[in-house]
C-alpha cells in the first residue's frame, strides 16, 4: 500500500507512527535499532567480493570488530569497480547508478550504486521529512495528494533526481517547475 492509499485508509496516528515514530523512542531504543541495522549491513557487505577484498578475508561479527578490522577508505579504493559498474562485486544488484563529481578534470565523475532496498529506505525517509515539514505537531500534518512542491534539485543521474520519482511512487505531488 502506498502513502496516498494510507492517507485514505489509515488513522493519522498510524501514519505518523510509521514515518515519524522514531521521534518518540528513547536513546537506548533508538541505538538498539541502529546497531541491529548496522550489523545487518555489515553481514551483507562482508560477504560481497568488494567487502572480502577490503577486509582481507577477515570476518567481523560485531560493530566494534568491524571498526577495528576495516581500513579507512576513500572513493579511490572503490573507483575501479564502481566506475566500471561492476555489479558482481557488490552485495546487491544496483537499481540505479547515481553520479556526482570527483576532482574536477582529473576524474570527472563518481558513480555510486543504489539497490532497491536503499531506494526504499530513501523513499521512506523522504516521506518522513515531508510529514515533518508539513506538521504542526504530533499527528497534525497537512501532506496530501496534489500538493505542489517547489523543487530545484538536479535531475537523474544525480541523487537529487531520485526525489521526484521516489515520491511519485508513493503520492502524487506536483513539482514546480514541471520537469520534462
Amino acid at each position: 500500500m502506498n502513502f496516498q492509499e494510507k492517507l485514505k485508509t489509515w488513522p493519522r496516528e498510524q501514519i505518523w507512527n510509521e514515518y515519524c515514530g522514531y521521534l518518540n523512542l528513547s536513546i537506548d531504543s533508538y541505538m538498539y535499532i541502529q546497531n541491529r541495522l548496522m550489523l545487518e549491513q555489515i553481514h551483507r557487505w562482508k560477504s560481497s567480493p568488494l567487502g572480502q577484498q577490503l577486509l582481507n578475508g577477515k570476518d567481523p561479527v560485531s560493530i566494534d570488530e568491524f571498526r577495528n578490522m576495516m581500513p579507512l577508505t576513500d572513493y579511490f579504493d572503490y573507483a575501479e569497480k564502481l566506475l566500471k559498474k561492476d555489479k558482481n562485486s557488490l552485495p546487491d544488484d544496483p537499481a540505479v547508478w547515481i553520479q556526482t563529481t570527483w576532482e574536477g578534470g582529473i576524474r570527472p565523475i563518481k558513480l555510486a550504486p543504489y539497490s532497491r532496498d536503499m531506494l526504499d529506505v530513501y523513499r521512506h525517509n523522504m516521506l518522513s521529512v515531508a510529514l515533518l515539514s508539513s506538521s504542526h505537531g504530533n499527528e497534525d500534518f497537512d501532506l496530501q495528494a496534489g500538493d505542489r512542491v517547489l523543487y530545484g534539485g538536479a535531475p537523474l543521474p544525480y541523487a537529487t533526481g531520485l526525489i521526484p520519482s521516489l515520491l511519485n511512487e508513493e503520492i502524487k505531488i506536483r513539482m514546480a517547475p514541471r520537469r520534462k
